[in-house]
């Protein structure tokens, strides 16, 4: 789904249910502290900025920290020769379009989500896009049999009644084995060294093909930097 149309879904959702009278935008929290009386009432003291500087505190019943876990973006430590590589690096947390890419080699180191999608659309327009992995991961399609969203299919109550029933091993390895039969993982280097659900799956309905046809190719992770390139 394009960004724009879920932005579209989390505005009709605020109207229909009448929410934006209780939510504020543009506010900085600068601090979040135990109310006076928290001991008897549980509240909290929050400070922040209006949007136009002022500054005002206020009681609430509760708290909720939801920046998510990928706001600041997480760099490897170096590899060797990485200081003389005179090409560019950057991080998918700055990556805004494919525009600067057009014709050029691209690796991407790991295969999450985020790399995932990247691959995806810069091996549109670059001249090869390298997709880096250490242990492999699991690829999802969005969509399954008679085309349903997967987590619906997923997460039915007649599929977790069954999962409940059989051994947890059991339906691990038979999911694993309808996921193989789609996207054989071994043949495209992405044969993962975790069980189904041991760590976060990727979620990319065209990656499969990308790889097919040469346009993505799965290389292991960096061993050392060149001063053009990368050895594997």
């Amino acid at each position: 789904m394009h960004n724009s149309k879920l932005y579209d879904y989390f505005k009709q959702y605020a109207e229909y249910f009448e929410l934006k009278k209780y939510i504020k935008f543009k506010h900085w929290v600068k601090n979040v502290e135990r109310a006076p009386d928290y001991d008897r009432t549980g509240k909290w003291k929050i400070d922040y900025l209006e949007p136009d500087g002022s500054e005002k505190s206020e009681i609430f019943d509760g708290v909720l920290i939801a920046t998510g876990h990928h706001a600041l973006p997480y760099y490897p430590p170096k590899w060797p020769g990485q200081e003389k590589y005179k090409g560019e690096i950057s991080h998918a947390h700055d990556y805004r379009d494919h525009r600067g890419f057009e014709d050029k080699a691209v690796a991407i180191v790991g295969v999450g989500n985020s790399g995932g999608d990247l691959a995806v659309e810069l091996s549109r327009i670059a001249r090869q896009v390298y997709l880096l992995s250490r242990r492999g991961t699991w690829v999802f399609n969005r969509l399954v049999e008679n085309g349903m969203p997967f987590d619906i299919v997923l997460f039915r109550r007649a599929i977790l009644a069954l999962r409940n029933l059989l051994p947890a091993a059991m339906t691990l390895k038979f999911m694993e084995f309808r996921l193989n039969r789609k996207f054989d993982h071994k043949l495209y280097g992405l044969k993962p060294q975790h069980g189904l659900f041991s760590a976060h799956p990727t979620v990319n309905d065209e990656l499969p093909n990308r790889l097919a046809n040469g346009t993505v190719i799965v290389k292991p992770n960096i061993k050392e930097f060149t001063e053009t390139g990368l050895i594997f």
